[in-house]
């Protein structure tokens, strides 16, 4: 007797969306902000001869910026490094080290083996520009940054050498009674010297200059929106297109053929990237109108209501807010600021609440601070009905530290 379970081994065809190189560089297109985007024309243009970019002729922050080449880190440490060590041997020490520096600028504790020849070379690297390179420790970070300048004596100095775990812990009242020195002056001391340090020493070498932001959209004063692009227009040189018709090799007819092709698909999608966000900046300018004109703050826009109300994708509205900025009279904005979702279904939005809570701790009062309770409260007064552990779970993702380690002393 044959047992049929109506198991099939048999294999459907399924379907699946295959991405063409066209569409990818559609949403690649989508994705970039002005800047990118400009870079993107500009190497296409390199690319394919049919490609003819008109620019904006205008003054200003609208022209493309040069900047200087930025030296890496490394580059910069090596030729301390040949100006510094004359021996061949010390050289190659202070080469492994500057080679064994994280991101952040610190020396991987684990990179060596601690000798009297490696700590006296250590101590020269960590001698070098910038201030603090070189560290195994915070601590030592920034002690290292105070030698520079020349404060071995004050009280910051004392505080981060002997003390450092109250220092970090804010505990001035225990620092208070250990050096018999006033809270308030021992904190005006830290915020005087210390506050200025870099606790990665590393972070001003080896990025790009961030050159000045320039918006992709603009709502104007009458309400009008202009998106903002690079380059005025696209065409296609005709006079290439012309060659077609000629008598020309059929290979080179070939290129000229595949060069428009491309050519036609980067006009259409430049075409595409600029009506979405135009259609995007008229549903901020309608949406947020209040809020553009002082009157009252954010209203709740979720990414998800917003893609139904503009009949696309939420993963195509993400890409289009990607990195790209508004321009309006109240100042200017990334796009994603001016959506928010819904704080639990009260008509009222979270990033209101955040910059509510933010505007409250920026105007307190230093030395007597409030806690979260009353925080809580102040944001009750302005209708926002939040519970004080929501409070906490804000503030602490806005990076702002409880009342204990807001308080000045002085």
């Amino acid at each position: 007797m044959r047992l049929d379970l109506g198991i099939s081994t048999s294999q459907l065809p399924l379907a699946k969306l295959m991405m063409t190189p066209v569409m990818q560089n559609g949403l690649k297109m989508l994705q970039m902000n002005r800047f990118e985007l400009e870079d993107f024309l500009t190497q296409e243009a390199e690319e394919n001869p049919l490609l003819e970019f008109t620019t904006r002729c205008s003054t200003g922050s609208d022209l493309p910026l040069d900047f200087p080449e930025n030296i890496s880190l490394y580059q910069h440490l090596k030729s301390q490094v040949f100006e510094t060590f004359l021996l061949k041997i010390e050289r190659e020490t202070a080469l492994t080290i500057i080679g064994n520096l994280d991101e952040k600028g610190y020396l991987d504790n684990s990179s060596y083996k601690e000798t009297d020849d490696f700590k006296k070379i250590l101590e020269k690297v960590q001698e070098f520009d910038p201030p603090g390179i070189a560290a195994r420790s915070l601590q030592e970070c920034l002690l290292l940054q105070l030698r520079a300048k020349g404060k071995e004596k004050t009280i910051s100095y004392r505080v981060i050498q002997f003390h450092y775990q109250d220092f970090i812990h804010h505990h001035f009242s225990t620092l208070e009674k250990k050096l018999h020195i006033s809270a308030s002056k021992i904190q005006k001391d830290i915020d005087q010297n210390v506050k200025p340090l870099y606790m990665h020493p590393a972070r001003i070498y080896g990025t790009e200059p961030n050159p000045t932001v320039e918006p992709d959209v603009e709502i104007t004063e009458q309400g009008n929106v202009l998106v903002l692009s690079p380059f005025d227009q696209l065409e296609l040189k005709q006079e290439y297109v012309e060659l077609l018709k000629t008598s020309l090799p059929v290979e080179e007819k070939s290129s000229i053929r595949e060069w428009k092709t491309k050519g036609f698909w980067l006009k259409r999608n430049l075409s595409r990237r600029k009506k979405l966000l135009e259609s995007i900046g008229k549903y901020i300018a309608k949406n947020q109108r209040a809020y553009l004109k002082n009157l009252a703050p954010l209203a709740p826009l979720s990414i998800k209501k917003s893609a139904v109300e503009l009949n696309i994708h939420e993963s195509t509205l993400l890409r289009a807010l990607n990195q790209k900025h508004l321009k309006c009279a109240k100042g200017q904005f990334l796009l994603r600021h001016f959506f928010s979702s819904e704080f639990k279904n009260k008509g009222v939005s979270k990033k209101a609440i955040l910059l509510t809570l933010k505007a409250l701790i920026d105007n307190e009062q230093k030395k007597d601070p409030f806690s979260d309770e009353e925080i809580r409260s102040k944001l009750k007064e302005k209708g926002y009905d939040i519970s004080r552990r929501c409070v906490a779970k804000y503030r602490d993702k806005l990076k702002i530290a409880p009342k204990h380690k807001r308080r000045k002393y002085y």
